[in-house]
């Protein structure tokens, strides 16, 4: 669910952000959130909010009429200590970080630009033409929607092991409240209890527990959103577990590494960690790592817009799943290539990938996957001109709709009604 920030702008925006407000609303329906920091300076508010969103959009430019450049924004005061605090929170937070240019406007020069807008150039840019608005918008919706979904799968994707580990450590099982409110341990009193287990474990020099307290710490932290701190604690850890000769915990832990580099974006360093991965899994032949590794890479190739190379790790992952009958995996490699395939307009690919996917989805009845799939079907068969199929796969997909709606599937009923704008007359 998209809850997005949006970022303090002039009032010669405010058509403009009216425009993209109902634009988004329109997309993504009930599951939309729009908020601001509210009037003035107030970094402790603007900070609250942050923690409670997904997306800061920092829009630049002006009216129809008058188009305003970054530079003015950034060179006032005000605007400048304000908008630089809620970058520099943001990308704290892990959010999601779209510059959006409205029609003309343009960014800085990135070698003039403050630090924290500098960061703000690293980030991809949209922007909203008024003559080709409905299909830059659209464009910004589906390309937001991927993202989120990105970032909760590769949350997902970060291993729970270690937590028990912690809550078997001799830290705990010494600690006669650990063991109370050892059922519901989260957030901040697993980060309370994994600090104490480390402390101890550096004072009596015993690098199990300092280890299995790192990885618990890095974790904990992967929960609270704070995915720069658990990092943090993962490389602590991996080093660690590279000085004692653990290769078994190197390759899930480079898989974690991989995982929560990719949500900050920093998908450089996760394709280093997914190769590294990779390398070991082979050696080790370990046949599920190898398959977690390629899916890793996979990803990071669709993030740097690899898109060819991306299909490829995904199919590698894909033969593997299929030879250890991990269904629920090959499902969703066989999504991401019928995606990745559509991307590249490889049309007959796509719709035999999906069509799989499909039966799939409802041999594990994951109602939620085969709705999403009979949509982008029926996108894939109407560039293939099978109108029938198209008619068909929409159908099916509203009929899921109407009854008890998925959060997210919300925005697939604009996704729909486009489609069928686009069908021809029936004869």
């Amino acid at each position: 669910m998209p809850i997005v920030y949006f970022s303090s702008y002039s009032s010669d925006l405010e058509p403009a952000m009216h425009r993209v407000l109902t634009g988004l609303e329109s997309f993504f329906h009930e599951e939309f959130t729009a908020q601001t920091g509210g009037e003035g300076f107030d970094p402790a508010r603007i900070r609250h909010t942050l923690e409670h969103s997904n997306v800061l959009v920092v829009a630049l430019g002006g009216g129809a009429s008058s188009v305003k450049s970054v530079e003015s924004s950034i060179e006032d005061p005000f605007a400048s200590e304000r908008v630089r605090f809620e970058i520099v929170s943001a990308m704290h937070l892990d959010l999601i970080i779209i510059p959006l240019l409205i029609d003309d406007a343009s960014l800085p020069d990135k070698r003039l630009a403050p630090g924290s807008v500098k960061r703000l150039l690293d980030c991809k840019s949209y922007r909203l033409k008024y003559e080709s608005w409905s299909q830059d918008l659209q464009r910004l919706c589906k390309d937001l929607q991927q993202e989120l979904e990105f970032k909760t799968m590769m949350k997902s994707n970060l291993k729970t092991d270690p937590m028990r580990d912690l809550m078997e450590s001799e830290a705990i099982r010494g600690n006669t409240l650990g063991q109370e409110f050892i059922s519901s341990l989260e957030g901040r009193r697993v980060v309370e209890l994994a600090q104490h287990q480390l402390d101890e474990a550096r004072r009596k020099n015993n690098r199990i527990e300092e280890k299995s307290a790192l990885s618990a710490l890095g974790l904990a932290y992967a929960r609270l959103g704070q995915t720069q701190k658990s990092i943090e604690y993962f490389e602590e850890q991996l080093a660690l577990v590279r000085d004692l000769g653990d290769i078994g915990e190197e390759c899930p832990l480079l898989a974690n590494l991989g995982d929560a580099c990719a949500v900050t974006g920093n998908v450089a360093q996760a394709r280093k960690y997914y190769e590294r991965q990779l390398e070991l899994s082979i050696e080790a032949d370990d046949r599920a790592s190898i398959a977690s590794a390629h899916n890793g890479l996979g990803f990071v190739c669709v993030k740097q817009n690899q898109i060819d190379t991306a299909i490829e790790h995904y199919q590698q992952a894909l033969l593997l799943y299929r030879e250890l009958k991990m269904v629920d995996k090959e499902l969703e490699l066989l999504v991401g290539v019928g995606l990745n395939q559509l991307k590249l307009k490889r049309w007959q690919d796509a719709c035999d990938n999906l069509e799989q996917a499909l039966d799939l989805s409802r041999y594990l009845e994951n109602r939620e996957e085969e709705t999403r799939l009979l949509v982008d079907l029926g996108d894939a068969h109407f560039q293939l001109g099978n109108f029938q199929r198209v008619n068909a796969c929409l159908n099916q997909a509203e009929d899921s709709l109407s009854g008890t709606l998925h959060p997210g599937l919300a925005s697939l009923k604009s996704q729909i009604q486009s489609i069928r704008g686009a069908l021809p007359p029936v004869k």
